[in-house]
């Protein structure tokens, strides 16, 4: 049974996070529930969704080389999450309800 907050034994638990986080903080905090084991960042944003009629979403490649270096510093490991892609499944678009309007493609620039 999985409970928020809770790894079991057998598993390892990972981080995601956006690069202008605390990255040494944020995996000290994972460290301090996982005593061993790899330390992973599931999911580093490289960008972000945009949200029709609101700005573009830009992330800032300085900020995300120096999050990426801070990581592979401490010997952990990282997926960057989107490179590339997007999705759109149904008609939804990843809509988080009937009127929100959400581009199908993250543009992660």
């Amino acid at each position: 049974e999985l409970e928020c907050g809770v790894t079991p034994p057998h598993l390892l638990g990972t981080v995601d996070f956006d690069p202008r986080d605390d990255v040494v903080g944020v995996l000290e905090r994972l460290r301090e529930h996982q005593t061993r084991g790899p330390l992973v960042n599931s999911e580093l944003y490289a960008g972000w969704c945009d949200w029709y009629g609101e700005a573009h979403a830009n992330t800032d490649p300085v900020l995300l080389g120096r999050a990426m270096d801070t990581i592979l510093s401490l010997n952990a490991s990282l997926n960057l999450y989107m490179w590339h892609g997007g999705t759109s499944f149904g008609l939804t678009a990843g809509a988080t309800d009937a009127r929100t309007i959400f581009t199908p493609q993250l543009d992660l620039n």
